[in-house]
């Protein structure tokens, strides 16, 4: 018998169901003490289940962040091991980023003459920031803490999805609270952003993302604390974006649509923000043309290059073949879930998607143009994590409210939410591990060998061409800015303006005592002609790699291959 107020008849009673099985004279003598037991009993089950639905995301949140916080361990010691590295040997852009930065150093603008063959297309932000941040001590052409530069921007923009992706997930917690949760959403970002092939040398994709990533903290922030101030800075920053790469340009246009879409402070004010980016990003691009030659390079030449559409086919596979279209999956669900959630979820989703627009879409055009490469999608994967990141985030705080059991869910919800953090935790596997591999010893005695020999022959007085590699060049000593770069040089021919360069000349003339001669398909069909008419090889520095690593592990293979040394013919 239960005896209604007695804690120890409630502690153990049976579910209410079991009085089905007493004799029918009981159920009218029991009928509101029945109630009053089920009532107890559900409340039990109700903590009971509570208490396992909190355990059950702690444990799933505890599994996310050792998967992170093992692969930052990862990362950390493959980086520190290529970052050490002190050549620009890696990829494409570190030699023209440190041909760039010897032109800073010696006063000279970062864009000259087409006849020169030694500028590059990228805007030239990172080498503004490089320059001022290294210069004071001297390190302004150590491609080391150059690529440590560049890694800094990479971790401030993880910091601000973190702090954007921690105030829709916790909204109106206190700043000190939920300081895991943070630190682990901006070291997922993190290793999203390195992923990129780029991300560890000096190149403009990490200062595209922070600035892309610092605009989106700026504007959802300015929305959810109403703070004029805030959105200010908003537009004030996205007017800089020319200076981080061109396709960053439209990011102003996209916090102005933002705070037209989500507008506290009425539409004089919205003026005033349009006006104010407008104005900054005019004073940018002024300031970006200023030099002779910068308009070319950073417009009229790419624009030249051409959109090759068959590479839409490259867009499906990009986002197929790291995690099998899982991302974009979760992305989808993570919109829908956001939208029906409605009040700062919305609001994160609307910001989310207009900013995008501006500031990610535009990479597409970078990407499909002759030349282009799969670095620039690379912003789009830290996109999708913008957004199912915190989609993550909400259904573990959603797992963890009192409001909530997992059993009032029905069955069909409740198997979407298991599955959907599943497939969570097994994108965090697939796709965050690092996979780029430091240099070997037969990195180290390539590049080694190269500079030796560069050595000798500055000393001996000759004068030298590398057609690709700066730093070898200022280890020895070169005072001069190289000219006849092949990276240059395949821009021009890209945009079919090859003839601008004076490179012909030059080696018609045979101006150069040796020649460094790695990637010549760089320099087209007809100068190499050029050059194996007027030089002849002396000899050559071998590769001694079997497997080279790919371009996804943080190499390519044709510029550390087989260098060789030519000297004018007789």
């Amino acid at each position: 018998m239960i005896h209604p107020g007695c804690r120890h008849c409630h502690a153990h009673a049976q579910p209410a169901t079991i009085l089905h099985h007493e004799k029918p004279g009981w159920r009218s003598g029991f009928k509101n003490l029945r109630g009053l037991t089920f009532v107890s009993v559900s409340a039990v089950s109700r903590e009971v289940m509570t208490r396992r639905n909190r355990d059950w995301s702690t444990v799933l949140w505890a599994c996310a962040s050792v998967i992170v916080i093992s692969f930052l361990c990862i990362w950390a010691v493959k980086t520190w091991q290529r970052v050490i590295f002190p050549w620009d040997l890696y990829v494409w852009p570190e030699s023209p980023f440190l041909t760039n930065m010897l032109k800073l150093e010696r006063r000279l603008p970062v864009f000259s003459s087409p006849a020169d063959g030694n500028s590059f297309v990228y805007s030239p932000g990172l080498e503004y920031l490089c320059f001022g941040l290294l210069k004071p001590f001297g390190l302004e052409l150590d491609i080391r803490f150059c690529r440590l530069v560049s890694i800094l921007m990479a971790a401030l923009g993880a910091g601000f999805a973190g702090l954007a992706i921690k105030r829709v997930v916790y909204p109106g917690a206190p700043a000190g609270q939920r300081k895991g949760f943070f630190l682990v959403s901006a070291g997922a970002v993190f290793l999203v952003i390195s992923k990129n092939f780029l991300a560890d040398v000096a190149h403009p994709d990490n200062l595209h993302t922070g600035h892309a990533l610092l605009v989106f903290w700026l504007c959802f922030t300015a929305g959810e604390t109403r703070r004029f101030g805030v959105a200010l800075g908003a537009m004030v920053v996205g007017g800089l974006g020319v200076f981080a790469k061109q396709t960053e340009a439209s990011a102003v246009f996209g916090a102005a649509l933002y705070f037209a879409v989500w507008n506290p402070w009425g539409w004089k004010h919205w003026f005033v923000l349009l006006a104010t980016g407008i104005g900054i990003l005019g004073i940018s691009l002024y300031a970006l043309w200023l030099p002779e030659y910068a308009r070319f390079y950073t417009l009229e030449l790419p624009s030249r290059h051409g959109i090759v559409l068959l590479k839409i086919r490259g867009l499906a596979h990009f986002f197929w073949r790291l995690d099998g279209g899982l991302m974009p999956l979760l992305c989808v669900l993570a919109m829908c879930f956001f939208w029906q959630a409605g009040g700062i979820t919305r609001r994160y989703l609307v910001c989310w998607s207009v900013i995008g627009c501006f500031a990610v879409t535009p990479a597409l055009a970078a990407f499909l143009k002759a030349e282009g490469e799969v670095n620039n999608l690379a912003l789009f994967r830290t996109w999708m994590l913008l957004l199912v990141w915190p989609f993550f985030g909400r259904l573990l705080a959603l797992l963890r409210s009192e409001k909530i059991t997992l059993q009032e869910i029905p069955i069909p919800r409740r198997r979407a939410i298991q599955i959907t953090l599943g497939l969570v935790i097994v994108l965090s596997l697939l796709w965050l591990l690092p996979i780029k591999q430091p240099p070997v010893t037969a990195h180290y005695e390539y590049a080694g060998a190269i500079e030796n020999s560069l050595r000798t022959d500055m000393h001996a007085g000759r004068s030298v061409l590398v057609a690709h590699g700066t730093s070898a060049l200022i280890h020895c000593g070169a005072t001069t800015v190289p000219l006849d770069r092949a990276n240059s040089i395949l821009e021009l021919n890209t945009g079919k303006l090859g003839g601008l360069a004076g490179m012909s000349a030059r080696i018609q003339s045979r101006s150069y005592d040796r020649i460094y001669l790695t990637v010549s398909a760089w320099y087209g069909q007809e100068l190499e002609a050029e050059i194996a008419s007027n030089y002849v090889e002396e000899s050559v520095i071998k590769m001694n790699l079997v497997n080279p690593p790919k371009l996804a592990q943080g190499f390519q293979p044709e510029i550390m291959w087989d260098c060789h040394i030519l000297k004018p013919r007789n």
